[in-house]
């Protein structure tokens, strides 16, 4: 065999091999996203189980969110294209001025959500429902804003993907999370653009009075900062960190 030949049938099986790749993880991904008709939802709906239906058009954000999130969380979600119901399916599953909605059901109970199809809302809503684990969740800088002024207890990690010290200490926050079952936070700052920096360090005199470093840990209660932990610590310095503040028991 000349050498050639040997070089042709080497990228004949490259790609193959890659071809066979895409199709498996394709196949994967249809698994936890599955199209469904309007009858099919209709005996989800009915029927013992738990299940989550996405309604709204093939073509949406909302709806390649959604698909993301399928492959990287691990769960199933079906959806109908509202495109493909007709007047009278539309009226029965959508309200007058709803577009698009997320259903949970639960042994033929229905609630529903409208809210954002972001990465960040839909892992919350879906550790509220307790299809997902808690865990440590990621957030934007606008959503970062908004968590840190909500009701509640609130932690947030703030690391960078350039910090080592930083990829060290997220497993354990990932660990704190499962084991304490409370739902955690990580903000990378090596992803902020523009006006990023400034809307961060504004949002709270300790990040403009005081010097620090990455990771940083802020516990807000109800809208204001209580507690930092500054640097890494395992996770039994987690775990004192969150009991001394009363996030856990």
């Amino acid at each position: 065999m000349n050498k050639n030949v040997k070089i042709i049938l080497g990228i004949v099986i490259a790609v193959l091999l890659c071809g066979g790749l895409f199709f498996l993880s394709s196949l994967a991904e249809n698994k936890n996203f599955k199209k469904i008709n309007y009858n099919e939802y209709l005996n989800l709906s009915s029927s013992n189980g738990n299940y989550v239906v996405f309604i709204g058009n093939e073509s949406s954000d909302s709806l390649k969110s959604l698909k993301s999130f399928t492959s990287e969380n691990n769960v199933k979600i079906r959806y109908i294209d509202s495109s493909s119901l007709t007047e009278e399916e539309k009226k029965e599953i959508l309200d007058k001025d709803e577009t698009e909605k997320l259903i949970f059901i639960n042994n033929g109970k229905e609630e529903i959500y409208k809210k954002d199809f972001s990465k960040f809302s839909l892992t919350n809503e879906f550790i509220n429902q307790n299809i997902l684990d808690n865990t440590l969740v990621e957030v934007d800088i606008d959503n970062y804003l908004k968590l840190i002024k909500s009701k509640g207890n609130h932690i947030v990690f703030i690391g960078r993907e350039t910090c080592s010290w930083c990829q060290k200490f997220k497993p354990n926050m990932k660990s704190a999370a499962k084991d304490y079952n409370i739902t955690l936070y990580y903000i990378d700052t090596d992803k902020f653009i523009g006006e990023d920096w400034n809307k961060f360090k504004e949002s709270e005199k300790y990040l403009t009075e005081n010097e620090w470093g990455t990771p940083l840990t802020l516990l807000y209660k109800d809208g204001k900062l209580i507690d930092v932990l500054n640097g890494y610590v395992e996770e039994t310095g987690i775990y004192e960190f969150l009991l001394k503040n009363g996030v856990i028991k």
